[in-house]
């Protein structure tokens, strides 16, 4: 309850800070929607005084008179609609950008082992589809505030024309309130339901375009089209009970809607004949009755739209839900040793490291290695500070890892390639360098040592990578991974599997590299390569 409790206090903070950052741009719009509203009052009144002037024997000037009325008024009415409509368009995108980073921002902080737990698409379409349904909730609840100032006027307008047509109305309101409760429960359970499947689906689609290589080349295509089609099916099964229960729910409205149009039709049409109504006073009132049940209307729509907005608020609340990387406040002043004391990782109650102690010191290579699911890499992710839940301790310079600020220490210390580490689509310069200054020397020698000065000079520091790095050999991108990581001067250098895709001459460059500069560091790297085994100074099996 206390967690969930937080992570609904971050989603109302992050909702009042931006509400409050966008205040003046909330605040025009609401103005502009206000005058539109004002004009929507008073339009009808025109129309029904300018047929009561005909009906009377209106002389020419007369029409003058409310031909040149309606086309200022006109004139007006579409000056504000598009400035509301302007104002309304650019507050919705400022906000949904502004919520989306502040959401994205929010995972860089979660527990790794934990954000593995999802698909990453899946998680980038939950973010942006809830995003989406929360922010366009609260701008239609803004519109919907507006429109029940409007509808709350014209209904007292309507008592002072006439009562009979006011009571009408209220029984209806009625009747919309206790259908609204009757069916909030299972609108809720079934726009969260359609929310995930719709995600489910996209998940499983794009799973199988990425892997669209893998398919063919193991030729099970049909294996892979029954899967998709048992997540079509679930979709469309949902989806089609989702829409029977907002048809119900908004057919209901309908009924009621046009129940009411029939008895003050003819209630106002027998009070015309009667002599108690004019012409132009009736389509005053038929006019105001539509514009109070087109409200009315508006607010069962937007009951629906709440919830959507629950079940969308529930989706965010559970990605914020994700702990966060346990931090500490240390920055350690420098880095000379690392000791593991009796390190243990279970997942899933599997043991994947058990009583493991070491220690690594300045000045030395070490070598890991070992078969394949032995606990290497989940070894580097808890010496880098990103997987927590271990037992024993890792001591840096003489402060355990745990209560260390591990964005300052992976930032001033840790220089790393992983196998999951990535090129983006962009430059060379960009995926090497990100926004740090080129230093010219330092990367001539790297190019120099990585045998890499022939690609470079042929293709230039701006050499576009595409998504997918398709434009890229194996080897090519493997040195470019290489370039960043070397790049960067620290004190702690790891490498998991740094010669894969590189050639024996490339290899050996890597290998004369890593002795030059191993006393300025810590050096530990993860390989099945003897070369580069033979450069360590200490060789831990796993």
């Amino acid at each position: 309850m206390e967690k969930e409790n937080n992570t609904r206090n971050i989603l109302n903070s992050v909702t009042i800070r931006y509400a409050k950052k966008y205040g003046l741009s909330i605040l025009l719009y609401i103005l502009f929607d206000l005058a539109l509203l004002f004009i929507g009052i008073i339009n009808p009144r025109i129309s029904g005084e300018y047929i009561n002037a005909l009906v009377n024997h209106a002389i020419y000037e007369t029409v003058i008179h409310y031909v040149v009325l309606v086309i200022i008024i006109s004139l007006i009415n579409i000056i504000f609609y598009y400035l509301a409509r302007l104002s309304q368009k650019k507050l919705s995108l400022h906000l949904k950008y502004a919520i989306e980073k502040e959401i994205y921002l929010n995972l860089k902080e979660k527990q790794i082992n934990e954000l593995q737990k999802s698909d990453a698409s899946f998680l980038t379409q939950k973010i942006m589809q809830s995003t989406d349904i929360f922010v366009d909730f609260w701008i239609s609840f803004l519109n919907v505030c507006i429109k029940i100032v409007q509808t709350i006027i014209i209904i007292i307008l309507l008592y002072q024309i006439n009562y009979k047509v006011f009571s009408v109305l209220a029984l209806m309101i009625l009747l919309y309130v206790i259908i609204y409760l009757l069916l909030k429960r299972q609108i809720f359970k079934s726009n969260y339901t359609v929310q995930n499947i719709n995600n489910e689906l996209y998940k499983e689609i794009k799973q199988q375009i990425d892997n669209i290589k893998t398919i063919r080349c193991l030729s099970v295509f049909s294996f892979f089209e029954k899967r998709l089609n048992k997540k079509y099916i679930q979709f469309i099964k949902i989806s089609i009970s989702n829409n029977i229960l907002i048809t119900i729910f908004l057919s209901v409205n309908l009924i009621i809607n046009k129940a009411a149009t029939i008895v003050v039709f003819f209630y106002g049409g027998m009070q015309v004949i009667a002599g108690s109504l004019s012409v132009g006073y009736y389509t005053i009132l038929m006019s105001y009755f539509n514009s109070v049940l087109d409200g009315i209307s508006t607010f069962f729509v937007f009951a629906n739209q709440f919830e959507k907005y629950e079940a969308a608020k529930k989706r965010i609340e559970e990605i914020l839900a994700i702990p966060n990387e346990k931090d500490g406040e240390i920055c350690v002043g420098e880095l000379n040793s690392i000791k593991v004391n009796n390190l243990s990782y279970t997942i899933s109650r599997k043991i994947v490291i058990e009583n493991f102690s070491y220690s690594f010191n300045k000045g030395y290579i070490y070598c890991i290695k070992g078969k394949n699911g032995t606990g290497k890499s989940t070894f580097i992710d808890i010496f880098l500070g990103l997987i927590s839940g271990y037992s024993g301790e890792i001591v840096v310079d003489g402060y355990e890892l745990a209560n260390i600020n591990k964005s300052y220490y992976r930032k001033q210390y840790i220089s790393a390639l992983l196998q999951s580490t990535f090129l983006f689509d962009g430059s060379m310069k960009e995926n090497i360098f990100f926004d740090n200054q080129v230093r010219d020397k330092k990367l001539c020698n790297l190019l120099d040592a990585l045998g890499f000065n022939e690609f470079w000079a042929e293709k230039g520091i701006n050499y576009i990578i595409n998504e997918k790095n398709s434009n890229l050999s194996g080897g090519e991108r493997q040195k470019i991974l290489l370039l960043r990581t070397l790049y960067k001067e620290s004190a702690l250098l790891i490498l998991d599997e740094p010669t894969s895709w590189l050639d024996n001459v490339s290899c050996y460059k890597l290998c004369e590299q890593l002795k030059r500069e191993k006393k300025d560091r810590i050096t530990i790297f993860v390989t099945h390569d003897k070369v580069l085994e033979e450069i360590a100074d200490y060789v831990i099996l796993f």
